[in-house]
C-alpha cells in the first residue's frame, strides 16, 4: 500500500502510528511478528471501492519472519 511506503520514506514521521512486536520459538524456529497501525481517516477516499469501506479509519501492516 502506498500509504505505508510514503510513511517509510518520511523516516516514520509522516503519520502517528502504533507498533507491536513478538518473538517466539515454536518448533525450534525463531518467529518474529510485527504489526503497525496508522489511524488516518482522510486516506480512505483513495482506496479502490472506497464506498465498500465506509467508516474505515485505521490501516494495518503485518510482517512475519522465520
Amino acid at each position: 500500500m502506498l500509504l505505508f511506503a510514503a510513511w517509510a520514506e518520511s523516516q516514520f514521521t509522516a503519520y502517528a502510528y502504533d507498533h507491536a512486536r513478538t518473538v517466539a520459538k515454536p518448533h525450534g524456529r525463531i518467529e518474529v511478528r510485527q504489526g503497525w497501525t496508522i489511524t488516518y481517516p482522510t486516506h480512505t477516499g483513495s482506496l479502490r471501492a472506497a464506498n465498500h469501506w465506509r467508516g474505515l479509519t485505521t490501516f494495518v501492516k503485518v510482517r512475519t519472519e522465520r
